[in-house]
């Protein structure tokens, strides 16, 4: 993930010529434990764009997995219920 922020940053920062930081410090990843983290999670995501104002409901979001236009992946088997 370094690698990836680091590497984006560098080369917006030449395009824009801004300086300023393009990420947020202390982020973190981990795995999912289960399908209730999951689900709470994913609800957090999904309600994103409504509570920034970008659209009524989550579907309405062009960018969201709740929008209809994605297929999305099963469920990891460990998750299923």
């Amino acid at each position: 993930m370094q690698f990836i922020k680091g590497g984006f940053s560098w080369e917006a920062g030449r395009l824009t010529r801004l300086s300023h930081p393009f990420w947020q410090k202390s982020s973190f990843d981990r795995r999912v434990r289960d399908l209730q983290e999951f689900e709470t999670f994913q609800d957090y995501i999904h309600k994103n764009p409504v509570v920034a104002m970008l659209c009524g409901l989550p579907e309405q979001y062009p960018y969201s997995s709740m929008n209809p236009r994605f297929v999305m992946d099963e469920l990891p088997q460990r998750l299923k219920p």
